[in-house]
This record gives C-alpha cells, sequence and structure tokens, in this order.
C-alpha cells in the first residue's frame, strides 16, 4: 500500500476462531496524539491533510471506500527525519461497492 496507509503485518488466529490482525507499530490515533501536544506547526498539519488526501485517494483508486473514517482511525507519528506524517488505518472497515457510486456523488 502507500505509505500512508497502514501495512499489514500478519494474522493471529486463536483455537476459539478470534482473530487478529497486526499492522505496522506507527504513532498514536489523533486523538490522543493531539491532548498530548495540543498544537502542530501549519507546516506539519498541511503535510498530514496531503498524507491523509493521498490515503484516501488510493483507497478511491482501486475502489475501495472507507467506512470508519474518523479521528480514532487517523494515526500520527513522526518519521525518521522527525517530520509529522499520518496513515490511515482500520482498514477492516472498507468495502467495494457492487455498484458504482452515481456521478458527483462521493
Amino acid at each position: 500500500p502507500p505509505e500512508q496507509i497502514s501495512r499489514y503485518e500478519g494474522l493471529f488466529e486463536a483455537s476459539t476462531g478470534a482473530r487478529l490482525l497486526l499492522f505496522e507499530d506507527f504513532g498514536e490515533p489523533m486523538p490522543q496524539f493531539l491532548r498530548r501536544r495540543q498544537r502542530v506547526s501549519a507546516e506539519d498539519a498541511d503535510r498530514c491533510a496531503a498524507d491523509l488526501m493521498a490515503a484516501v485517494a488510493a483507497m478511491h483508486r482501486r475502489s475501495l471506500h472507507h467506512l470508519a473514517l474518523c479521528p480514532q482511525n487517523v494515526w500520527l507519528g513522526r518519521d525518521g527525519t522527525g517530520r509529522l506524517r499520518l496513515k490511515l488505518g482500520n482498514l477492516g472497515a472498507a468495502e467495494q461497492p457492487s455498484e458504482p457510486l452515481p456521478p458527483g456523488r462521493l
């Protein structure tokens, strides 16, 4: 997936049939991040907005729709250079519609 989407790392299945999907370790959910830091620079906010649009665009190019796009499923963290980056998570709540949306509808 594009770097703005959480990377799937594996699946753990318990003997009870319960499943746990494992994703890369990246940052923390947006509400927690903002509660602890309270402010981000305009440059960081612009970069994160671009990351979010890139993630949604990548999904839409594959005809996928995220069904739970909310702050809790948007993760923020610092990359190797210290820049704030955004990744979209909880892709278990995504679907590929059986019928395309009418023109002009998202």
